[in-house]
């Protein structure tokens, strides 16, 4: 970039660790180098990015989008993000950061995924907690049956015995305990079918009340409303005063947690801040921190995405039974979650921040988050919960 006597050089700066590259360009006398490499921190680049870096931006990311079509470039972004080696080779560390754009990707994601994921959800719920209760009622009327059966049996042995007052008495004494059986068999169904009560939890969500019931007449209990599925389990009685447990969406919580989503958040948490700790960070590379920020940015949204699968896959595995879905439920804590936060800094750390041996530097820093958040876990659970500090 050749430039008229007298004119000021423009502030160009190394766009990983800043620093100023106006001495460089001061030596430009005849000509200018198409490649060049900071002195610095050893980043190699071509001028011609690094001096107009808006003819290389990618158009279809939320940063650099029109501002109309902020919410489509927020889709086609998220979608480009789950291939993160393509990702980070076509967004640069020379492109300028917008952090008040990356917000609004976050804050939209936080309303896309949830609501895309909002009508499938809530409808397993209320699928997996009906089909719960016809089993419960089931099971109910299997044991009612043993029991009518038996003591139809034993009428049927009193009415051999000759008329008198005994006969009437343990007529009337099995007849007693006969009645309400029946009657409790009878009300053992629910008023209204599957689509009702699906359609109640997601267009009803809160719901205190349902239409349906469960039983008719005198003995009908109100179904659980479509609040249930955001409380707690608990119990109902039903005609005859037999309970009937109700599940609800916390199980389902409750369980992934136990499966391991809950330490791989942590551990992608963690990452950022140790990755600015490295040495090769810091002294070699000396990669600035809204670099790391900004990886770490759109990585959150690929945890997002897979706490939000292994709930809706949780749904389908308390829901049906297949042993191909309750393997993929398994593998996506214990074997896709922790690869894919590997394979996202890995690709960050190496097309992104272009430090050298970006495999090694992403292995080193996994191994060290992950063991860094099993020792607290470990210790957590030894020391307060498991009674270390009890007298």
């Amino acid at each position: 970039m050749l430039r008229a006597p007298g004119e000021l050089t423009p502030v160009v700066k190394c766009p990983r660790c800043g620093y100023d590259q106006r001495g460089e360009i001061d030596t430009w006398t005849e000509r200018c180098p198409l490649e060049g490499r900071c002195a610095e921190c050893g980043l190699p680049w071509t001028w011609g990015e690094l001096l107009n870096p808006s003819r290389s931006v990618p158009r279809w990311h939320v940063e650099y989008c029109p501002a109309k079509r902020l919410l489509l470039a927020t889709i086609v972004t998220f979608a480009r993000s789950h291939w993160p080696w393509r990702y980070w080779s076509q967004l640069k560390m020379h492109h300028a950061i917008r952090p008040m754009r990356i917000l609004a990707y976050l804050l939209l994601l936080l309303v896309l995924l949830p609501g895309a994921l909002y009508v499938p959800f809530q409808a397993g719920m209320a699928i997996h907690q009906r089909r719960n209760l016809e089993q419960a009622l089931q099971d109910l009327r299997n044991a009612l049956n043993k029991n009518i059966v038996n003591l139809q049996s034993e009428v049927s042995r009193i009415n051999q015995l000759p008329d008198d007052e005994f006969k009437s008495y343990q007529l009337g004494r099995v007849q007693a305990q006969l009645t309400p059986l029946l009657t409790t068999k009878a009300g053992l169904t629910i008023s209204n079918g599957p689509l009702t009560t699906t359609a109640e939890a997601v267009f009803l969500p809160f719901a205190n009340s349902s239409y349906s019931t469960i039983g008719s007449g005198s003995t009908a209990v109100p179904y659980p409303p479509p609040v249930s599925l955001w409380g707690y389990p608990r119990m109902i009685k039903i005609a005859g005063g037999f309970p009937i447990s109700v599940y609800s969406s916390r199980i389902l919580f409750l369980h992934a947690a136990e499966k391991g989503l809950s330490f791989w958040v942590f551990v992608f948490w963690l990452m950022p801040f140790s990755l600015g700790l490295l040495p090769i960070t810091r002294k070699r590379a000396k990669v600035k921190s809204n670099h790391i920020a900004r990886v770490f940015a759109y990585g959150a949204a690929m945890i997002l995405t897979s706490a939000l699968l292994s709930l809706m896959l949780g749904i389908v595995h308390y829901s049906i039974s297949s042993a191909f879905i309750d393997r993929l439920y398994s593998w996506i804590p214990y074997a896709c979650l922790p690869t894919l936060i590997f394979c996202w800094w890995w690709a960050g750390i190496s097309r992104y921040l272009r430090m050298p041996h970006g495999f090694w530097v992403a292995l080193l820093l996994f191994l060290t988050c992950t063991l860094a958040v099993f020792a607290v876990d470990f210790w957590w659970h030894e020391w307060f919960m498991g009674g270390f500090f009890e007298t």
